[in-house]
């Protein structure tokens, strides 16, 4: 359920209510909203949730999208949903992202977690390497969900994945802002045993996860031969933190 904050007070009204088709185990749920630059033209309203395709196996596994909405006055109808980007991992109850903002040049950026295991080794945190899979990654499209052609993977196809894919190798990156002076994403990632992290996003940069966490190879990972294949390439290959610190 949205709803709006008027003249200082909470409405006592939903804006909208999608309890019908938001899955809410453990940390999922709805985990991200946006408002068009154009809203008071256009009313659009987007929102990044956790799908809930059956009731029956609520805790199992799911996948996320970002849907846009069309307000009139001071609620939306759930009917005007258009689903933009689908198919997001949500295996895991935990790690799912869902940061959305609109930057300064106008496209909307996203953020998705790997999805995979939040207190054990994981194979499934490897796609967050893979440009073809929506998971660990930052996104940046249009309006209709679609990759922008200066992307920096862009193959020609606006609905394909890594035509979307501004960043990748995130674990739960939950917040994104941008620098005024520049419009450089910056993004704050969870850690997993050790590193908290703030990343100021490289363009077509790889942010390491699993195969690094903080300043160093990931334990649990680092003998897997995707993560040796990424070590061998140099300490160039992986765009390391702005910031980082221990959990101590």
């Amino acid at each position: 359920v949205v709803r709006l904050v008027s003249a200082g007070h909470l409405r006592p009204d939903a804006f909208v209510d999608l309890r019908d088709r938001v899955n809410d185990y453990w940390d999922r749920g709805l985990l991200g909203l946006a408002v068009d630059p154009a809203f008071t033209e256009n009313g659009y309203l987007y929102l990044f949730y956790v799908h809930e395709d059956d009731p029956f196996t609520y805790s199992g596994p799911k996948t996320s999208r970002v849907v846009r909405l069309t307000a009139v006055g001071d609620e939306a109808d759930p009917a005007t949903e258009v689903v933009l980007v689908s198919g997001i991992p949500a295996d895991s109850p935990s790690h799912n992202g869902g940061a959305m903002r609109f930057g300064p040049d106008g496209a909307l950026w996203i953020t998705t977690g790997d999805a995979s295991s939040f207190n054990a080794v994981d194979p499934r945190a490897l796609r967050t390497q893979q440009l073809d899979s929506l998971a660990g990654k930052l996104l940046r499209v249009d309006s209709a969900g679609r990759g922008l052609a200066d992307n920096p993977f862009w193959n020609g196809d606006p609905d394909g994945v890594r035509s979307k894919v501004w960043a990748y190798g995130f674990r739960n990156p939950f917040r994104i802002t941008f620098r005024p002076s520049s419009g450089r994403p910056y993004i704050a990632d969870v850690g997993a045993h050790d590193w908290e992290e703030v990343n100021a996003v490289v363009r077509g940069g790889n942010h390491g996860w699993p195969c690094v966490e903080g300043p160093a190879p990931q334990a649990g990972y680092q003998a897997l031969a995707e993560c040796q294949a990424l070590y061998a390439q140099g300490a160039s290959a992986i765009a390391a933190p702005l910031v980082m610190y221990p959990h101590p």
